[in-house]
């Protein structure tokens, strides 16, 4: 079995199946150190923790586990730090001359796009921690319908961010036309980065865009207080801001990986995954609050600029937070 992965995660002892980035992880300042060994230093702790670690990885005949051995372990020179740095890893059952019939993916070890070679012809098939998987070709619908709930994940429950700077949308004005035009627009935007930075075509490091993210929230959320009215420069505006949240969109597939068979199917997949959670939270937001208060005198002072005021705070302490910490 041959694997393409951040070793430096599992080394640190992060649980990916509970969170969004690794940056946000308790174990983020160990994961940083790992991240700037060189590969000698990762190859010889990994092995090292393959004991431990490999319960993960469970090769299994008919229920019954696979005892599996490292064949090698290539870390390549490290790049970029803020980037994760992906290593080869190539395992082998131990004296087994059956095939193996299924694969348990570890609990914490967060999403994997699993590619079998053997059988008729190759196939992909994402797992999340503590899956399994019988070596049958999974249907593109299927794999369709798993790229859409990683979408729809990222942004609830996992986008605490991308979910305030909807709601900075949604606050700008009671009226229909305003939102829906910075909807499409933050949608066109995020849409055409996200393609762009899946294809290699642009890049930029998650201590760069991480913060910039958090700006752009706290920015609206200023916008919204100050009053202005919706015009052209709010939609460039919300545009400016949809190219950066879309290059965060594009680092949650890299950590997953998309082969050039499902390349074209996942990302639109996953796309419409996050339309959906996006507009999943602009439906909760009209339900409980602007449809019994966006027509009062009250709703402007008692509602959406405290809202605002909140969203904006929170904004800048994140901004604060990932530029320092």
């Amino acid at each position: 079995m041959r694997f393409v992965l951040a070793l430096e995660p599992f080394l640190a002892g992060i649980n990916l199946s509970a969170i969004d980035d690794t940056e946000n992880a308790p174990e983020a300042a160990s994961h940083d150190t790992l991240r700037n060994l060189p590969p000698s230093d990762i190859e010889t702790r990994f092995r090292a923790a393959w004991p431990t670690l490999s319960a993960g990885f469970m090769l299994s005949v008919n229920d019954k586990p696979l005892a599996l051995e490292i064949t090698s372990v290539l870390v390549p020179e490290f790049g970029n730090i803020d980037l994760p740095r992906d290593s080869f890893l190539t395992l082998r059952a131990v004296n087994s001359e059956m095939l193996p019939t299924s694969f348990t993916w570890g609990e914490t070890f967060g999403l994997l796009a699993l590619r079998v070679d053997g059988g008729d012809e190759p196939f992909e098939i994402l797992l999340n921690g503590g899956d399994t998987v019988e070596f049958i070709k999974p249907s593109a619908l299927q794999l369709f319908t798993n790229y859409i709930k990683i979408g729809f994940e990222h942004i609830v429950p996992k986008g605490l961010d991308h979910i305030l700077f909807v709601l900075g949308l949604f606050f700008f004005s009671t009226a229909f036309r305003p939102l829906l035009w910075q909807v499409t627009t933050f949608t066109a935007a995020h849409t055409l980065t996200l393609a762009l930075a899946m294809t290699g075509v642009i890049a930029l490091p998650a201590s760069i865009v991480e913060p910039l993210i958090a700006l752009s929230i706290a920015y609206v959320a200023l916008e919204n207080i100050l009053g202005l009215s919706f015009g052209p420069r709010r939609v460039f505006v919300v545009f400016g801001f949809g190219l950066l949240h879309g290059l965060g969109f594009a680092g949650v597939l890299s950590e997953i990986g998309l082969s050039a068979g499902s390349f074209a199917l996942g990302l639109i997949a996953f796309n419409i995954g996050v339309e959906i959670g996006q507009l999943a939270v602009l439906a909760v937001a009209w339900i409980l609050i602007a449809s019994w208060a966006a027509n009062r005198p009250f709703y402007r002072k008692a509602i959406a600029m405290p809202a605002s005021a909140l969203i904006g705070a929170i904004g800048l302490y994140w901004t604060v937070e990932r530029i320092f910490f």
